[in-house]
Formats: C-alpha cells, structure tokens, sequence
C-alpha cells in the first residue's frame, strides 16, 4: 500500500468544497442574520473554550498550564469495573446447601 498522491487530495478537497458551496449558501441564505451583541458574546466564549481545553490538556499530560514539566499526569478518579466470574451468594437461589463457588 502507498500514500495518496498530494494531487488527489486536493483533488477531493476541490470537488467536495464545489458540492457544499451551493448547499451551505442556499441552506444558510433562510437563516436569520445574528443580532450584533451576538457576535462578541459567541467570541468570548469561544476564547474560554479554548483556555479550558489548553488548561485540561496540560492536566492530562503532567504540565502545568504554561507548559512546564515536573506535575504529577492527571490519574482518572475512577476504577474500572471488575468482572466476577461467580455470583454473589444472595442472588443465588435457595437451593438448601451452602456451597463455595
């Protein structure tokens, strides 16, 4: 198996951007224009989106939020469920024996 030829890429990308052209213009052409206290309010929260996602990924790998090393990785708080492979004495029928299983 080879890698795709960079030619066929954009290739691909040209034809898909002429098929959604006209069905993105005429689909948001019947949408209401944004109000313009819209527009800084949707900016805003794009900005603390991207601080939270930086911030959690810093977290995850063991930096801190400017990017240093030496913080111990984030460890998920929970544990993975445990699978038994018998059952719990109390959801066994009464059969009149007592039994390990």
């Amino acid at each position: 198996m080879t890698q795709t030829p960079l030619r066929w890429l954009v290739g691909i990308a040209v034809v898909c951007a002429l098929v959604t052209w006209p069905l993105l213009r005429h689909s948001y052409s019947s949408l209401p224009p944004l109000p313009w206290t819209l527009v800084p309010t949707l900016g805003l929260l794009a900005i603390a989106e991207a601080a939270a996602g930086r911030t959690l990924r810093a977290r995850i790998s063991g930096q801190d939020a400017v990017g240093r090393n030496g913080t111990e990785p984030h460890r998920p708080q929970f544990r993975p469920a445990v699978h038994r492979s018998r059952r719990c004495p109390s959801s066994r029928p009464d059969s009149g024996e007592d039994r390990n299983l």
